[in-house]
């Protein structure tokens, strides 16, 4: 049995510092039941994080304070190399605010099924169901990912179709190279493609995502100047680099080019991510960075910094 209560605000929110104290952003982020029914096989019951496939298609969203949960049934088994996991989760059953729509209901359904060999190899196929009577959503998603590693080399193969009144597409591809010299540097290239709507076909959707994590810290290009916002799709073209110039660092430096994935292909824009990371005890890391977005003509016009420490006992 575990709980994780969290009170999520803005420093100086609370209007009186005495008679304030509604608690109006203090909500249950995780409250389940972990059975384990044998060794390979248990179940969770109740509010609860879910993330798959380097939350590609279901993510916690752990950068935003709140984070996501959901109210879920989760079973999770192996055996030997092959696993599991199914859920199930509710994702709304409360009256509608409309007369024309009473009733507002959405779930979600996940199946995947994956094979894990030696050197960090998997193959996995996964099925998303999920439905909203507010957006008259009926979607499945099903693909496959897999990853491995070979000595100073990794890399990562996803694609996925996506039925909504037609077939979406999205397919990403990532490749590492990490010598093994001094500062542990890294070079990843990464390319993802998220397909444009067609017809009465929608483009692509990333579901319940944690987005930054492949498009970008500024979450621009996707989300509000194209890509899934406007129907025009997605192409990412990445650079990644990382060092660690001296103990407890990691420095990171990610280029993304941005364009739709539609006939004309058009430049969304491009962007630059610094980060930097540091182990400052047992329990305790510091992270900062900086993001920059250019549009067509170069000018930055969207900078923007952050500082943050996780704390961990």
């Amino acid at each position: 049995m575990a709980f994780t209560l969290q009170d999520v605000r803005r420093w100086g929110e609370e209007t009186n510092t005495l008679g304030d104290f509604d608690a109006n952003g203090l909500d249950l982020h995780e409250g389940f039941l972990n059975w384990k029914v044998r060794d390979g096989l248990s179940f969770k019951v109740g509010r609860q994080e879910v993330s798959m496939h380097e939350h590609r298609l279901i993510g916690t969203v752990g950068w935003a304070q709140q984070a996501r949960s959901f109210d879920a049934i989760r079973a999770t088994g192996s055996m030997g190399t092959i696993h599991f996991d199914l859920v199930g989760a509710v994702l709304a059953d409360h009256p509608g605010e409309e007369e024309a729509d009473p009733h507002v209901y959405g779930d979600l359904e996940i199946a995947r099924v994956g094979w894990t060999g030696s050197d960090s190899g998997q193959v996995d196929l996964l099925v998303i169901r999920d439905t909203s009577s507010a957006g008259q959503t009926d979607r499945t998603t099903a693909g496959v990912y897999a990853k491995g590693a070979s000595g100073i080399l990794s890399g990562r193969l996803e694609g996925y179709l996506q039925n909504n009144d037609g077939f979406a597409h999205m397919v990403g591809v990532r490749g590492t190279i990490k010598p093994e010299t001094s500062g542990n540097p890294s070079l990843t290239l990464w390319l993802d493609r998220l397909s444009a709507a067609t017809g009465d076909t929608p483009a692509f959707n990333t579901l319940f995502a944690t987005n930054h994590k492949f498009y970008g810290t500024s979450d621009l290009a996707a989300f509000s100047l194209g890509g899934a916002a406007d129907g025009r799709g997605l192409h990412d073209i990445s650079l990644k680099t990382g060092i660690s110039p001296a103990e407890g660092w990691r420095v990171l430096l990610d280029g993304h080019f941005f364009t739709t994935a539609d006939s004309d292909l058009a430049t969304l824009g491009k962007e630059l991510d610094l980060t930097g990371k540091r182990t400052l005890t047992e329990g305790l890391d510091l992270a900062l960075g900086a993001s920059a977005f250019m549009y067509g003509d170069d000018t930055p016009e969207n900078l923007w910094g952050w500082l943050q420490i996780d704390a961990k006992y």
